[in-house]
C-alpha cells in the first residue's frame, strides 16, 4: 500500500507517479477520489479520506481484468501496510507441499472476505471457523479452518508466503456488513504478535468490518 503525503496536491504528486496516468482526480471536502486504468479493460476508481490517517476508504473496480493498483486487487480487498512492516514466516515451511496436496484434494481455496459475495457469506454464516491472513501486498483472505477431520492451515491462505498478520476468526454476514463475532492472532505456523493482531483489526474496520472490542482476543 502506499502511504500518501499529507496535502492534496502531494497526494496527487504521489499517485501520478506510482500509476503514470490519472484521467480523473477530485479533491472536495477532504475526499480524494481518483478514477484510472489499472490493465486492459479495467477501470478503478478509489476514495480516500483525507482528512485522518485512514487511506483508501473504498474501492469500485469497473471490470475483473486487471492488476492490483493502489492498494485494491482484481476481485480482492486490501489494506494498508505500514512502512517498514515487518512481516511473519512461515515456520513450518517443510509441511507446506503436503499442505497444500490436502488443501486441493478436499477442494478447498481461499477466499476475499466481501460481504456480497454468496461464498463467504454461506460460509461465515455457516458459523465455521474461519483462518484470516493480510499478506505483504495488503491482501486479505480466509479459508475454513476445518475440512471434515482435517485442519487446513494457514500457510494455504497465501501458499506459505510471509505474511503482516494472521489469525482465527468467527464472522457473520447481516444485512451487507461483515461482523467479527471473535477474532484472534492464533497460528502455529506464523506465530503473530498482539500487536500484528491490534494493527489488522484497524485496518478492517477502516474497511467497514464491524469488530467490537469485545470480540478482539489476543493469544500469546
Amino acid at each position: 500500500m502506499t502511504d500518501f503525503s499529507s496535502t492534496p496536491e502531494e497526494q496527487k504528486a504521489a499517485i501520478d507517479l506510482i500509476v503514470g496516468f490519472i484521467p480523473y482526480v477530485e479533491t472536495a471536502n477532504d475526499l480524494l477520489t481518483v478514477t484510472t486504468g489499472c490493465g486492459i479493460g479495467c477501470r478503478m476508481t478509489g476514495v480516500e479520506d483525507t482528512s485522518s490517517d485512514r487511506r483508501w476508504a473504498a474501492v469500485g473496480l469497473a471490470s475483473p481484468v486487471g492488476g492490483r493498483v493502489l492498494g485494491a486487487a482484481a476481485g480482492g480487498i486490501q489494506v494498508r501496510i505500514p512502512r517498514g512492516s515487518t512481516l511473519l514466516p512461515n515456520r513450518m515451511k517443510g509441511s507446506l507441499t503436503d499442505e497444500l496436496s490436502l488443501a486441493s484434494q478436499k477442494g478447498v481455496r481461499p477466499i476475499t472476505p466481501n460481504a456480497n459475495d454468496d461464498v463467504f457469506e454461506e460460509l461465515a454464516n455457516s458459523g465455521e471457523i474461519l483462518k484470516w491472513g493480510i499478506d505483504a501486498n495488503g491482501e486479505v483472505r480466509v479459508v475454513g479452518k476445518m475440512s471434515g477431520q482435517d485442519e487446513i492451515s494457514h500457510s494455504v491462505l497465501f501458499d506459505g508466503a510471509d505474511l503482516a498478520a494472521t489469525g482465527e476468526m468467527q464472522a457473520i454476514v447481516h444485512d451487507g456488513q461483515i461482523i467479527i463475532l471473535d477474532i484472534n492472532n492464533h497460528s502455529g505456523h506464523y506465530h503473530p504478535t498482539e500487536d500484528t493482531l491490534n494493527w489488522a483489526v484497524d485496518e478492517l474496520r477502516n474497511l467497514g468490518w464491524v469488530i467490537p472490542e469485545s470480540s478482539v482476543n489476543a493469544r500469546n
